[in-house]
């Protein structure tokens, strides 16, 4: 393969890494309840991400997306009623489908400068069991927004299903995998 060029770097070949989870980090991400699939689904999940957000934010900053504008001010309106500074937390509008960004949303990845980038693995929506075209797009509205480098496998992942300890031991459950 002399002469031949790789039309892209990975983000090991760049310097990227996965850190570990347990690893200090800047903030959590979370996308906040709605009605979107189920009926009543909003109601029933908002007072646990409400408390979420008000033991996060103590210690650091909470990344909170909602579906559209009216979903950013109703979550606002939520924070201030029931006593949560906005102080930290950062409400973005990105639309979604369902709540688990830890499955559909990136994996951030960093570098020894410090730089992150953001990893877009293909959600299918939990082996196309669901349609969920928007969560599949979060990844990508997220760099955008944040202004970071992508990195695009052509691989299907849920962040949730894996583990990393930041020194190249990867963890991934069998459902995953096989699926």
């Amino acid at each position: 393969m002399n002469g031949v060029r790789a039309l892209f770097n990975t983000p090991r070949e760049l310097g990227y890494c996965q850190a570990a989870e347990w690893e200090p980090h800047e903030g959590t991400w979370l996308q906040w309840p709605h009605d979107g699939i189920y009926a009543g689904y909003q109601m029933k999940l908002e007072r646990i991400w409400l408390a979420m957000t008000g033991a996060l934010a103590r210690y650091e900053t909470v990344h909170i997306i909602a579906k559209d504008e009216q979903h950013q001010e109703h979550i606002a309106y939520l924070m201030n009623h029931f006593g949560l500074t906005l102080q930290n937390i950062d409400l973005r509008v990105i639309p979604t489908d369902d709540v688990w960004v830890r499955d559909n949303g990136p994996i951030f990845i960093v570098n020894d400068q410090g730089d992150l980038a953001i990893t877009d693995w293909n959600f299918n929506g939990w082996g196309g069991r669901f349609d969920h075209p928007l969560d599949a797009r979060v990844s990508l509205r997220m760099a955008e927004q944040l202004d970071l480098p992508v990195f695009s496998p052509p691989l299907v992942m849920e962040g949730g299903s894996v583990s990393v300890n930041g020194r190249g031991t990867f963890m991934a459950t069998d459902s995953y995998i096989i699926n």
